[in-house]
C-alpha cells in the first residue's frame, strides 16, 4: 500500500502534539541501539515507540509456543500501544519496507491516517536504551566467531552457551547450534525444586567445568524460550564475569540469517579457576535470608511480585510439585503476560515496562527486588 512521505519537520511537530504518534518499524536491535546494516544513526527517535514489522514476518515458532500464541502476542503489542483511529500515525524506518509491512497490518485493524518516514533524514536526539550492549545482535555474535573487530569486544578469549532446563541438549541443539556453543542445564547453577541460585562453592565449579573465569567474554542465547539464558546472565553478573552477553532473540535470529550451523554434542572445556572470589557483585542477588528483613514493612527496600494474578492471590502455586500457594507479605503485584519480550522474541520496550512499572505502584527511587514463583520460600 502507499503512504504518503513527510519530512524532518513534520516528524519534530508530530512529537509535541498529542493526536501524532511515531513508531519505529525497525528491528529491536537497531530501537536499543546497534547501527544495524547501513544505519548511521544508534537507537530511535526520542519519543517514539515500537512496533517491528519483523514481529509479524518472524518465520520461526518456538517449540514452546504456536503460532495462535504469536499472532495473539502481536495483537497484544497492539492493544498495548493503543493506537486509535483517528491518530496521525508516523512510521518510519531506513530500509523503505518495514513500514510497509506494519502499514499493512494498521490499515487492517482500522488505522487510515499513516504517514512515511526515512529514519535517514533525521536531525534530531535518539535515544540508546541503558546498557544496551548486554542484549547483542546475532550479527555482533558472528563477527566474534570470525574473528572481526566489533563494538563492545576486546578480542580475548570467548564462550558460547546454549542455556536450557533439560539436562541433555534438546533435539534442535543437536541438529543444528551456533558454532562452538557448548550446552548448559539451568540446574548446573541453581538447586531444584527451589529454583534458588547456587551457594558460591557450587557456582565456582560450575564456572570452571564450563570453562568460564572472570574475563571471559561469555555470549549466552537459548533454543527458542530465552528465560533460561537470561537466567545465566543474572548469575554471571553475580559471580563477577565482567563481559556478558546474551543474544537478543534465539537460536531463531541466527538460523533467520542463514549462518553456518554446527551438529552433535559439543563436550564442555574445564579451566583451573574462575580467577576471582565469587561473589564479585553480591547485590545483584537478594538471598531468602535478606528477603525476610525486605518484607517488613519498616523496610525501605520493596519486594515486587510478578507472578500471575492467580498465582498472587494463593489459587495457584503455578508448579504441579509446589503445594503451598500465596504470596509473600508486603509485596507489590507487577505482572504483565509477554511484557519482557517482543512477539519475536527479542526483548520488550524497556521504556514501557518503567512506566507498568510505575502504573503498578513501584518507587524507582527504592531499591526494588523482582521474583517470580518457585519452592524456595
Amino acid at each position: 500500500m502507499n503512504i504518503k512521505k513527510i519530512d524532518t519537520n513534520t516528524v519534530h511537530f508530530a512529537l509535541k502534539s498529542d493526536d501524532w504518534v511515531v513508531v519505529d518499524t525497525r528491528n529491536s536491535n537497531s530501537f536499543i541501539g546497534w547501527c544495524m546494516e547501513s544505519e548511521k544513526k544508534k537507537g530511535h527517535i526520542k519519543g517514539a515507540t515500537d512496533f517491528a514489522a519483523e514481529w509479524i514476518t518472524f518465520p520461526f515458532i518456538s517449540a514452546w509456543s504456536t503460532k495462535e500464541e504469536r499472532i495473539r502476542n502481536i495483537e497484544n503489542k497492539f492493544k498495548d500501544k493503543k493506537f486509535l483511529p483517528d491518530m496521525k500515525i508516523i512510521l518510519y524506518d531506513t530500509n523503505g519496507t518495514d513500514a510497509e509491512v506494519v502499514a499493512q497490518y494498521f490499515f487492517e485493524r482500522g488505522l487510515q491516517n499513516l504517514y512515511y518516514y526515512n529514519f535517514n533524514d533525521w536531525d534530531g536526539d535518539t535515544t540508546c536504551v541503558d546498557h544496551y550492549e548486554k542484549m547483542v545482535p546475532v550479527q555482533w555474535v558472528k563477527n566474534v566467531i570470525d574473528g572481526k573487530k566489533t563494538e563492545f569486544y576486546d578480542g580475548g578469549r570467548y564462550k558460547i552457551f546454549e542455556v536450557s532446563e533439560t539436562e541433555e541438549p534438546c533435539k534442535e541443539f543437536l541438529e543444528g547450534h551456533i558454532p562452538g556453543s557448548t550446552h548448559i542445564w539451568v540446574n548446573e547453577f541453581q538447586k531444584f525444586p527451589e529454583q534458588c541460585m547456587a551457594s558460591d562453592d557450587v557456582l565456582e565449579e560450575f564456572a570452571r567445568n564450563n570453562g568460564i573465569t572472570v574475563d571471559t567474554t561469555v555470549i549466552i542465547y537459548a533454543m527458542g524460550y530465552t528465560g533460561a539464558s537470561h537466567l545465566l546472565a543474572l548469575v554471571l553478573e553475580y559471580m563477577g564475569v565482567k563481559n556478558i552477553h546474551c543474544i537478543n532473540g534465539s537460536s531463531h535470529q541466527w538460523l533467520q540469517q542463514n549462518y553456518p550451523v554446527e551438529t552433535g554434542f559439543a563436550a564442555k572445556q574445564p579451566v583451573e579457576s574462575f580467577g576471582a572470589k565469587i561473589p564479585g557483585n553480591k547485590n545483584i542477588v537478594v538471598k531468602i535470608e535478606e528477603a525476610r528483613e525486605i518484607m517488613l514493612e519498616t523496610h525501605s527496600d520493596q519486594l515486587v511480585d510478578m507472578r500471575s494474578w492467580e498465582e498472587y492471590t494463593g489459587v495457584t502455586s503455578g508448579y504441579d510439585y509446589v503445594e503451598r500457594a500465596g504470596r509473600i507479605p508486603n509485596t507489590l503485584w507487577c505482572f504483565k503476560e509477554h511484557w519482557y519480550l517482543n512477539p519475536d522474541e527479542t526483548m520488550g520496550n524497556p521504556e514501557e515496562m518503567v512506566d507498568h512499572w510505575k502504573e503498578c505502584g513501584i518507587d524507582l527511587n527504592k531499591r526494588n527486588v523482582f521474583f517470580c514463583g518457585a519452592g524456595a520460600w
